[in-house]
C-alpha cells in the first residue's frame, strides 16, 4: 500500500544534537530567563527532539510546557503545548484523545486571537478526520485552515494546507486538482527551505506517478523524499517512504527488496506507537508474502491487519484488508465462501469512503468470484464498476496534466535561476553607478561648503550676541511660567483631595460592616489620590447586599465612573426595589450606559463587579458577577462552584463571573446568578484585579490569581486575615503600585 505521509505529530534519547539539546534544556531550567524564552526552549526540546521519534516522551515534555504556561496565563503557549500533545496522541493511534487536545488548543488560540494557532488546530483536526474516513469533514477543516493562513500570510501553513488538500483530492480521484495543490506546496516548501514538507510532497507526487503506471518515476520521488526525511531524522516520514518504496519494488517483482523495506516500515511504526500505520504495514507485508507464494504467512499478516484496523476504527485500512483477505482466500480456493464475504465487505467500506482505487480492486475480485460461480449478471455488474474506476484513475488527461505540471515546475526553477543571475548583474552595475554619483556629489558639496563657511564665521559673532540677549529674556519668562504652573498644580491637587473626601464619604462605614458580620477585613488602596475601585453595602428586604467594583481606569477618570456606579446600585436596590443580583447588575449596566449616552457613543466607560446578596438567617448566598469572580473558603462541598485549592478540611471555591462588563459597549447577553448554601464560619472574598496584577516578590513578577488565592486561604485559615495589608506591602516592596486595590473578606 502507498502511504500518504501528511505531517503535523520516563524519557528516551533526543534526536537533536547533544549541544542543541543541552542548550535548550539549560534555557528552560534557568528561572532568570524570560518566561517566553523558557517556554520556546521546552517547546523546541519536545517537538524537535522527540515528537517524530518518541511521541510519548514529547507528550511528557509538552505537559511541562502546558503547566508553566497555565500558571502564567499565556494562552498562545498553552495552545502550542496542547497541539503537541494532540500530535503525540495521533502518532500513537489514540484519535479520541488527539481530537480532545486539538479542540482545547483551538479554544486557547481563539481566546488569544491567534489565527496561526487556530489554523494549526484546524489542519490537525482535518488530518485526524481523514484518518477516520470522514473525507468531506477533513476537507472542510483543511479549507478553514487555508483561509486563516491566507489571511495572515503564513507561508509554512499554506504549504501544509495545499499538500493536505491535494491528498484528499487524490483519494477522491481528482488527479488534476491534486497535482495543482501538490506543486503549490512544493514551491512554497522550497522557498522556505522546509525539508519536512518537501519530503512529504515528494512522496505524494510519487503516489500520483504510481497511479498512472509510471513506477520508475514514482520510485525517484519516493527516494528523494526518503533522503530528506533521513537527513532531518523525521521518523514518521521515513516510515512512509519505506512503505512506498517497498510497494514499488513489489510491483516491479523485486519481492525480497519489497519485504526488506516493508519490515523497516513496520519496525519504525512500532517504535513510534503509530497504530494506524502498523495496520497498513501488516497489509504491505501480507502482499509481499503472497507474491512470494507463502500464503500461510500472507494470511497471518492479513488477519493482523484486520484486527489492528478494527481496534482503532480505521475504515480505509479495514476496507483494503478485507479485499486483500478475500483475494488470498480466492487464490487458495476459488470456491471459498469466505472470499466472497470479505470481498463484499471490502467493496462496501471503499464505496462508503469514496476511494476509486480501493473500489476498483474490490470490484475486480468480485468479478472474478462471480464469474467462477457462473453468476454472469453479478459478474458483469462488477466488471463494469471495475472498468469505470480504472478509467477514472488512469486517463490521458491526467497523464498530460502530470507531464505539464512537471515541465512547468522545471521551467519555473530555470526561470527563477536566470532571473536571480540577471538581478545580481544589475545590482553590481547599479552599485558602480551609484558610487560614481556619490563621489561627484560629495565633491560638489565640499566645494559649496567651503564657499559658505566664511560667511557662517562672519555672521557667527553677531548672531551669538543677539542669542544671548534673547536667552536671558526667555529664562525670565520661563521662571514666571513655572510659578504659575506650580500654583495651578497646587489648586488641582487640593481639588483632587477634596474629591477624595467626597469619595470616602460614600463608602460604607466600618460600623455598618460590624453590624452585619462577625469578622470583616477590607484592603482598599487607591493607586492615586482618588480611586477607580469602590465597594458598596446596603440592607434591604431582609438581605445584605455587598459589592466590590473596578471601574475603567484609575485616578480622576476612574473615580468619576465609580460615582456613577455607586449611584446606579443605590437606585436599583433602594428606589427600584430589585433584589436579584443579576437583575441589579443589568439595571446598573443600563444606568451606566444612560449616564454616558450624551457623549454620542465616544465614551466607553464601565466597570467589572462582584455582587452578592446574603440572607443572614439561612446563610444563603446569591452571586452575580461581571468579570469579577467570588471566592468562598468553606469546609463544605459546593458542587455549584469550581474547586480551586484544598488544605486539610478547608476548600477554596470559585464562582465564575459572566464574561462581560457593566456598560452598553460590552453587552453580551443577560447576566446570570448562582446560589449556594454556606455554614457558619465560612468566608467570602470580593476583590478587584489590582492585588493579583501587582508586581513584586523576590523576582519582580505578578502576584497572579493562583498565588493570591493561596495567600488569602493561608491567612484566613491561620486566623490572621488582618495581616492582608502588610502582606500586600511586603509583596509590592519597592515596586510601583500598578492599579487600585480592593479586597473584602467577610465571615458569614
Amino acid at each position: 500500500m502507498l502511504v500518504f505521509s501528511t505531517g503535523g505529530e520516563a524519557s528516551a534519547q533526543s534526536i537533536l544534537p547533544k549541544s542543541k539539546s543541552d542548550s535548550l534544556w539549560n534555557i528552560w531550567s534557568d528561572p532568570n530567563k524570560p518566561d517566553t524564552s523558557r517556554l520556546k526552549a521546552i517547546h523546541d526540546f519536545a517537538r524537535e527532539g522527540y515528537l517524530f521519534s518518541r511521541p510519548d516522551s514529547a507528550y511528557y515534555y509538552a505537559q511541562m510546557e502546558l503547566d508553566f504556561a497555565e500558571a502564567r496565563g499565556l494562552k498562545v503557549q498553552m495552545a502550542s503545548a496542547l497541539n503537541t500533545q494532540g500530535i503525540s496522541y495521533f502518532f500513537r493511534g489514540n484519535f479520541d484523545s488527539a481530537l480532545e487536545r486539538y479542540n482545547q488548543s483551538f479554544a486557547r488560540s481563539e481566546e488569544a486571537g491567534d489565527n496561526k494557532g487556530m489554523a494549526n488546530a484546524y489542519s490537525n483536526i482535518g488530518l485526524l478526520k481523514k484518518r477516520q474516513g470522514e473525507i468531506e469533514t477533513a476537507l472542510e477543516y483543511y479549507q478553514r485552515s487555508l483561509a486563516l493562513n491566507e489571511e495572515i500570510g503564513h507561508i509554512k501553513g499554506l504549504s501544509t494546507c495545499y499538500n493536505n488538500i491535494g491528498t484528499i483530492l487524490l483519494e477522491r480521484g481528482d488527479i488534476k486538482q491534486a497535482l495543482e495543490y501538490y506543486h503549490k506546496s512544493l514551491r512554497l516548501s522550497e522557498k522556505q527551505g522546509d525539508k519536512k514538507r518537501m519530503a512529504d510532497t515528494y512522496g505524494n507526487l510519487g503516489i500520483i506517478h504510481v497511479g498512472q503506471g509510471e513506477k520508475i518515476q514514482a520510485l525517484e520521488y519516493f527516494e528523494k523524499g526518503l533522503a530528506i526525511a533521513e537527513e532531518v531524522m523525521n521518523r514518521p516520514f521515513m516510515a512512509s517512504a519505506y512503505g512506498n518504496i517497498g510497494t514499488i519494488h513489489n510491483e516491479l517483482k523485486n519481492y525480497s527488496k519489497a519485504l526488506d523495506y516493508h519490515e523497516r516500515e513496520l519496525q519504525t511504526l512500532l517504535d513510534l506507537g503509530n497504530r494506524k500505520g502498523v495496520a497498513s504495514s501488516y497489509n504491505d507485508i501480507a502482499s509481499d508474502y503472497e507474491a512470494m507464494g507463502d500464503y500461510q504467512l500472507a494470511l497471518e499478516y492479513c488477519n493482523k491487519a484486520i484486527d489492528a484496523a478494527k481496534a482503532i476504527n480505521d475504515k480505509a485500512t479495514l476496507g483494503r484488508s478485507y479485499t486483500s483477505m478475500g483475494l488470498l482466500l480466492y487464490r487458495l480456493d476459488s470456491n471459498d465462501a469466505g472470499a466472497l464475504t470479505f470481498a463484499q465487505q471490502g467493496l462496501s467500506l471503499s464505496t462508503e469512503l469514496g476511494f476509486p482505487e480501493k473500489i476498483r480492486d474490490a470490484a475486480e475480485l468480485l468479478y472474478a468470484i462471480y464469474s467462477r460461480q457462473n453468476k454472469y449478471k453479478e459478474a458483469l455488474m462488477h466488471y463494469e464498476l471495475f472498468v469505470n474506476m480504472r478509467d477514472s484513475i488512469i486517463s490521458q488527461e491526467n497523464k498530460k496534466e502530470l507531464l505539464r505540471k512537471q515541465f512547468e515546475y522545471e521551467y519555473d526553477k530555470k526561470e527563477a535561476l536566470l532571473a536571480a543571475e540577471q538581478e545580481k548583474k544589475d545590482a553590481i552595475a547599479a552599485e558602480q553607478l551609484h558610487k560614481r554619483e556619490v563621489y561627484l556629489t560629495a565633491a560638489t558639496v565640499v566645494t559649496f561648503l567651503l564657499g559658505i563657511i566664511s560667511l557662517i564665521l562672519f555672521f557667527f559673532y553677531r548672531t551669538r550676541t543677539k542669542a544671548n540677549e534673547a536667552l536671558e529674556k526667555k529664562n525670565s519668562e520661563i521662571s514666571m511660567q513655572k510659578e504659575i504652573i506650580e500654583e495651578k498644580n497646587e489648586h488641582i491637587t487640593d481639588s483632587i483631595r477634596y474629591a477624595q473626601n467626597l469619595q470616602s464619604a460614600i463608602l460604607p462605614k466600618d460600623e455598618m460592616f460590624a453590624k452585619h458580620f462577625e469578622d470583616c477585613h477590607i484592603l482598599y488602596r487607591p493607586k492615586d489620590i482618588v480611586s477607580g475601585d469602590f465597594y458598596w453595602m446596603e440592607e434591604f428586604d431582609g438581605k445584605i447586599f455587598l459589592a466590590a467594583a473596578d471601574c475603567t481606569g484609575h485616578g480622576v477618570p476612574g473615580a468619576m465612573v465609580s460615582m456613577v456606579g455607586f449611584q446606579g446600585l443605590n437606585k436599583a436596590v433602594l428606589e427600584e426595589k430589585l433584589t436579584s443580583p443579576a437583575a441589579i447588575l443589568q439595571r446598573l449596566s443600563d444606568h451606566v450606559e444612560e449616564a454616558f449616552e450624551k457623549s454620542g457613543g465616544s465614551v466607553k466607560d464601565g466597570m467589572d463587579i462582584c455582587l452578592v446578596s446574603i440572607e443572614p438567617k439561612t446563610r444563603t448566598i446569591t452571586y452575580s458577577g461581571a468579570h469579577n469572580a467570588l471566592w468562598i473558603l468553606t469546609q463544605k462541598e459546593l458542587p455549584e462552584a469550581n474547586l480551586r485549592e484544598e488544605d486539610g478540611n478547608w476548600r477554596m471555591y470559585e464562582l465564575k463571573a459572566d464574561r462581560r462588563s457593566i456598560g452598553g459597549f460590552m453587552d453580551a447577553g443577560a447576566f446570570t446568578e448562582k446560589q449556594v448554601q454556606l455554614n457558619r464560619g465560612d468566608r467570602l472574598f470580593l476583590f478587584s484585579d489590582g492585588f493579583a496584577d501587582q508586581f513584586g516578590g523576590p523576582k519582580g513578577k505578578k502576584m497572579g490569581s493562583k498565588r493570591m488565592r493561596e495567600t488569602l486561604r493561608q491567612l484566613a485559615i491561620s486566623g490572621i486575615i488582618s495581616a492582608l495589608e502588610s502582606t500586600f506591602k511586603d509583596w509590592k516592596g519597592d515596586e510601583e503600585q500598578v492599579d487600585d486595590v480592593t479586597v473584602i473578606s467577610v465571615l458569614v
